[in-house]
């Protein structure tokens, strides 16, 4: 065949082709479609005419393609990312229980497309999605979610680090406590020069909810310094452990078994922590009931208004983090790196913009603030990471936007940097995230984070 019409016989076979093929994250035997979060396997095979019949002959060569397509599919799903470290293939290398999953999966996989080309070969194209069992398997087979990706969930590392979280967590929760201090104290300032009469009784109600919810304060900041005085001691142990192995004639469980009872110890910590966190975002939505409430006598004396000789937070109980000064408990005038409370729950979800970094979609991409995990954390809700999984992925950000996964007021932020399976955010950003990890049933747990990549 003269050159020309080769090269003409070539260029019509390319536009005859899908042009999915040639797409930069594509390959002619399959790819993932991270926006339906499934992953595509095509097969194609021959239809030889010296068959019985015409029929025969399409029938054998749709069974040779199904098989060549499921190779494919194993391929991909192979090749997909868990995380910043892992593809699923290593984890079939060591857990039968995915490579179980995996081969039910491809068993079951949905014939999406079939057709015979123009070139005489039959084409067929398979799906089988990645959420549901294949991530149920890997969140079961991999490291709790929260735990750094190259360290394991029980060595000292990774207690540090969830250490150094639980401290950041404690500490947000204490200056949260103290500005409600600082509220609660002008309220109650006020109330004596507040009109009598037919306000009367309603004072009254008040100067009782009042006293009792000080007192509430002072038993939590209490609990707070006895918490921080038990993290001080578990950073003592960390540093007064030795890094090197044991010794000759040692035995060697024992290092274990300190980091077990470590991470156990650790673990209740968060726990109460979480509640803790919990129970100041409730008492924030009361006093800020109060503030509504009060008369402009009240917001006149309100912390940042007054004389701040006069804004001084009550007696706290010895040890206990005591106040800043300058604190004011109006959302727009709060002190820098301190993110309101009433601006964290006008938030219900969160989309971050990946785009022009080097990140690559994975199933369970990290959120990091340096070193620190900050998404997904270890209260994350399981049961929806499997079912909708951790993020779900868009490639235009105004379709992230309006996305139902991240409700009808999502948060955007701009990704400062980027790795396959991991983003790292500007210290303003992962602030917020923080505040919002110490709300109960915050839409970080409940898995509403979209990524545009």
């Amino acid at each position: 065949m003269p050159p020309r019409r080769l090269t003409l016989a070539l260029l019509l076979l390319c536009l005859a082709l899908p042009g999915r093929i040639f797409a930069a994250d594509a390959s002619p035997s399959g790819y993932v479609d991270w926006e339906r979060q499934v992953a595509v396997g095509v097969g194609a095979a021959p239809v030889r005419q010296n068959a019985a019949g015409a029929s025969q002959a399409r029938a054998m060569a749709q069974r040779a393609a199904m098989l060549d397509a499921r190779r494919n599919l194993l391929e991909v799903v192979g090749q997909v990312r868990v995380d910043s470290v892992s593809v699923v293939q290593n984890f079939m290398a060591v857990s039968d229980r995915v490579t179980t999953t995996v081969q039910g999966l491809l068993a079951g996989a949905t014939v999406a497309a079939e057709r015979l080309r123009p070139d005489g070969t039959y084409e067929v194209t398979l799906t089988v999605p990645l959420s549901g069992p294949l991530t149920q398997e890997l969140l079961a087979a991999g490291p709790p979610a929260g735990a750094p990706p190259q360290a394991a969930a029980g060595s000292e590392a990774a207690l540090a680090n969830r250490l150094a979280q639980a401290e950041a967590q404690e500490t947000l929760v204490s200056n949260h406590a103290a500005r409600l201090e600082i509220r609660v104290a002008s309220l109650e300032r006020s109330a004596p020069d507040q009109a009598a009469g037919t306000h009367a009784a309603a004072l009254a109600a008040a100067d009782a909810a009042l006293a009792n919810r000080i007192l509430q304060l002072e038993s939590r900041v209490a609990l707070l310094a006895g918490r921080m005085a038990r993290l001080e001691a578990r950073v003592a142990a960390l540093e007064r452990r030795a890094p090197a192995g044991p010794a000759a004639g040692e035995q060697g469980p024992a290092p274990a078994a300190t980091d077990a009872a470590l991470a156990n110890r650790l673990a209740q910590l968060e726990s109460r922590i979480a509640l803790l966190a919990g129970q100041a975002a409730r008492l924030e939505t009361r006093v800020s009931a109060l503030e509504r409430n009060a008369p402009a006598a009240t917001q006149a004396a309100a912390p940042g208004t007054a004389d701040p000789a006069q804004a001084a937070p009550p007696a706290s109980p010895a040890g206990a983090p005591q106040a800043p000064a300058d604190a004011s408990p109006a959302p727009a005038a709060a002190p820098a790196g301190q993110i309101p409370a009433g601006l964290v729950q006008a938030f219900t979800g969160l989309v971050v913009d990946a785009r022009g970094t080097e990140f690559a979609p994975s199933l369970k991409p990290g959120l990091f603030a340096g070193k620190e995990q900050l998404y997904p954390g270890p209260a994350v809700d399981q049961s929806l990471a499997v079912r909708r999984g951790v993020v779900r992925y868009y490639r235009d950000l105004a379709k992230a936007q309006q996305s139902r996964e991240v409700g009808a007021s999502p948060k955007t932020v701009k990704a400062a940097s980027g790795s396959p399976g991991a983003l790292d955010l500007d210290p303003a950003d992962a602030a917020l995230l923080r505040a919002v990890l110490a709300q109960p049933g915050n839409f970080l747990d409940q898995c509403k984070v979209v990524v545009v990549f």
